[in-house]
């Protein structure tokens, strides 16, 4: 099943490039500058989704939410792989090289970790919890310590302190944020990698990499209570899943009155397809 919206991202064609990897819900390609990839947001819906839809528009509107948090993070010494957007599917990123287990910070019990610990759904953490799992769609993620981390050579102990010191200096920005438009951040998953600057390990810098979205981050209004983020799907209608990117973007002011006029433009009118 596919969801159609009036097409906002083939305003011209790219010229032939290689492609490096194609992930879930993005794509890398060489850059023409060195030490660099360009990373394509494409509509697909995550992978929780059981049906492979996918959203006209959605890349889009990540891409530019992306570039938003990103910037900002870069802006207060906490250093990203952005370095800026090309169009509007596509930014700039510093190759790194991404470790092999992503980081969680949960501020409240939500899904699957409420589930698994017999909290409350939405039950408010006394303060967050950060959790570390292995970067393995094949195993589900399982949930590590920073022991495996280390034993396993993914990276060193400093390294280690260092990623969660950061994690939860990125979740209090984002919890900010969000609560400045009048969401919660339930959880945040960040994704981080090495940037080597020589022949030295000691030269490497840890950056954040990936994507902070709507499908990285689980949100829950604040006034009515219902989640705003494509990590809960279950059996939603399409077109709910679509409001929800569309609402988060209007509040950051990216999408509507104060929004690209294309954006605004070519998100009016939900379309089913196979």
């Amino acid at each position: 099943m596919a969801i159609s919206f009036r097409s906002l991202l083939n305003r011209g064609a790219s010229p032939r490039r290689r492609q490096v990897i194609e992930g879930t819900r993005k794509t890398l390609f060489d850059a023409t500058e060195s030490g660099a990839y360009v990373m394509q947001f494409r509509d697909a819906l995550a992978p929780l989704n059981k049906n492979k839809m996918t959203i006209a528009g959605k890349g889009a509107l990540n891409n530019r939410l992306s570039e938003l948090f990103m910037t900002r993070l870069n802006d207060m010494g906490l250093e990203t792989h952005f370095v800026r957007r090309l169009n509007m599917s596509e930014q700039l990123i510093r190759i790194a090289d991404p470790y092999n287990f992503r980081v969680t910070v949960h501020n409240v019990a939500a899904d699957e970790f409420a589930e698994r610990l017999g909290f409350g759904d939405h039950e408010i953490l006394v303060k967050p919890i950060v959790e570390l799992s292995h970067k393995s769609r094949e195993l589900e993620y399982p949930i590590i310590a920073p022991e495996h981390v280390e034993a396993l050579d993914w990276a060193h102990g400093d390294e280690v302190e260092d990623i969660m010191l950061i994690a939860r200096r990125v979740n209090d920005f984002l919890s900010g944020q969000f609560f400045a438009i009048g969401v919660r951040l339930l959880n945040v998953t960040l994704e981080f990698g090495r940037l080597f600057q020589g022949d030295y390990f000691e030269e490497s810098r840890v950056l954040i990499i990936d994507e902070i979205t709507p499908d990285t981050c689980s949100l829950l209004d604040l006034r009515t209570g219902e989640r705003l983020d494509g990590r809960t799907q279950d059996d939603r209608a399409p077109q709910e899943l679509a409001l929800r990117y569309q609402e988060i973007a209007r509040r950051f002011r990216i999408l509507g009155d104060s929004g690209p006029l294309e954006l605004q433009e070519n998100f009016g009118v939900v379309e089913k397809g196979v």
